[in-house]
């Protein structure tokens, strides 16, 4: 984007990067960590997936507030537009 908003930063392409696919990855990866290796408590996993949660929410605040976020088909996105398939 030539026009000099905040979504050319770098800052703005890692929380995208992030949101849609890294931490989607992490999500999985504490999943299915638990069925790989039982011998390990439960709440390590469980830890790491809240704690995935919340870090892609908030990824997705700050890539929508401050960095001028799109949605996958490149309109502008807002809280409005974060849908919750049911």
């Amino acid at each position: 984007m030539a026009d000099g908003k905040s979504t050319d930063s770098v800052l703005g392409l890692f929380l995208r990067l992030y949101w849609m696919m890294l931490g989607n990855g992490v999500l999985v990866i504490a999943a299915a960590f638990p069925l790989a290796y039982p011998q390990i408590p439960v709440v390590l996993p469980l830890a790491v997936f809240g704690l995935g949660v919340i870090s892609l929410i908030a990824a997705r605040f700050i890539d929508i507030r401050f960095c001028g976020g799109q949605t996958s088909d490149g309109t502008p996105a807002s809280p409005n537009t974060v849908h919750i398939s049911t």
